[in-house]
């Protein structure tokens, strides 16, 4: 396989990722909001010092938010052919927080 054909089998990875990203973290915070509203409407009362669903909520969406966008600029970079896109994609590692093998 030449190395024309193996970037068109690879670009479309950071794009799909992007997707599913944005799905999941969309639907876990849809989920949570909806049984926030759900126990406000129901008389819950929150406690002492705990922390609200919406907080959780917004938790959610600041710590996905990071790996969002450093997809986003991996895809930007991608489609410009610009060669930083190493580096952001080096600098997924971290945030996703687990070290890929090879």
């Amino acid at each position: 396989m030449s190395r024309k054909q193996l970037f068109a089998w690879h670009e479309p990875v950071f794009p799909l990722l992007f997707a599913q990203n944005v799905i999941t973290t969309g639907l876990l915070c849809y989920k949570i909001w909806h049984q926030h509203r759900e126990s406000a409407n129901s008389g819950v009362v929150q406690a002492g010092h705990t922390h609200s669903l919406g907080y959780v909520a917004q938790l959610l969406i600041e710590t996905a938010m990071l790996y969002t966008l450093e997809l986003l600029v991996v895809i930007v970079l991608t489609s410009l052919h610009h060669p930083a896109k190493a580096l952001v994609i080096l600098s997924l590692v971290p945030t996703v927080g687990r070290e890929v093998t090879t």
